[in-house]
């Protein structure tokens, strides 16, 4: 393999990591702020679970990708979109997988279960707009 192409893979595998730091942070920080309102207000608001758990995800992958477009240049954007799509599904597999059996036990709900499965699909379809319509 050319040494080209090793730069090309290596910045894309990077790119990876760049766009899932930074959904990371988006998600978390989105949270949070949510959170706090929720907190201020004395409350809990479906709409915002929703916001909070489906909505942040989805912002999150768009910062996320947008982010890898400006920071590295000449990268493979079917390598990033694809790998961080199937990084973040594993993750909320995962997610699933480890409340499931605890839910009950837990206080967590089915609509808990469900905004957190809707949160997976709503950050891979993001990204797929994005890596569609966005990324050059």
């Amino acid at each position: 393999m050319s040494n080209d192409k090793q730069t090309y893979i290596l910045r894309s595998l990077i790119g990876v990591v760049l766009a899932l730091l930074v959904f990371i942070v988006v998600t978390l920080v989105g949270n949070a702020a949510l959170k706090l309102l929720d907190t201020a207000r004395g409350n809990r608001n479906l709409l915002q679970d929703f916001a909070r758990e489906v909505g942040m995800p989805a912002f999150g992958a768009y910062v996320g990708l947008m982010s890898v477009d400006h920071f590295i240049k000449k990268y493979s954007k079917h390598i990033v979109f694809y790998l961080f799509s199937a990084i973040v599904v594993a993750l909320i597999a995962l997610s699933l997988v480890i409340q499931i059996p605890v839910a009950s036990e837990a206080g967590i709900t089915k609509y808990d279960l469900l905004l957190t499965a809707l949160s997976g699909l709503t950050s891979v379809g993001a990204a797929y707009i994005t890596y569609k319509t966005k990324l050059n």
